[in-house]
């Protein structure tokens, strides 16, 4: 079952949706100096979600001490962030 599907609509009339790019990883090349440098698939226009962490994310964000303007993004579909056990993950969203 879809449950983002079946509320999108209602979420998108208080927060509109907006378009990003998503940029899946293919993993790394390591480049002759021994340097890692990442590679992506062919970029893909999608739309997301963006809103405001929940109290427990931004708590979580200020024990690790990071800065600046944090936001969640709700996505039709699977984007993996990082997965290091199965070595893969890192896609970008801008």
């Amino acid at each position: 079952m879809n449950l983002n599907a079946i509320v999108a609509p209602l979420v998108s009339a208080i927060t509109p949706s907006v378009q990003a790019v998503w940029s899946p990883s293919l993993g790394y090349t390591t480049a002759a100096n021994g340097t890692r440098v990442p590679s992506y698939a062919a970029p893909v226009c999608i739309s997301i979600a963006v809103q405001a962490l929940t109290g427990p994310d931004l708590d979580h964000v200020d024990a690790m001490n990071l800065q600046g303007v944090k936001r969640a993004a709700y996505i039709d579909g699977q984007v993996e962030g990082v997965n290091r056990p199965a070595l893969k993950g890192g896609d970008l969203i801008t």
